[in-house]
């Protein structure tokens, strides 16, 4: 069951380097911008291996999930 997912909702979308503590990268973005991101990123990329989008204070790192948020708000069907 799809939690409930707003595309403008404000979010965190961290990366990190292998080896590092700290996230390499902390953007301020929208669910749906964030998504649509890591989504599209290619699939051995580290841009999609190492995202984590926090959402009200909860990681959300399942490149699974996320693409079935990016498929929700682009209106693909699969």
């Amino acid at each position: 069951m799809m939690k409930d997912y707003r595309p403008d909702e404000q979010v965190a979308l961290l990366q990190w380097k292998p080896g590092d503590d700290e996230p390499t990268i902390r953007l301020t973005l929208t669910l749906g911008e964030a998504a649509h991101r890591v989504a599209m990123a290619p699939a051995a990329s580290f841009e999609r291996l190492s995202s984590v989008i926090v959402r009200g204070g909860e990681p959300l790192q399942d490149i699974a999930e996320i693409d079935r948020i990016h498929r929700l708000f682009s209106g693909e069907q699969r």
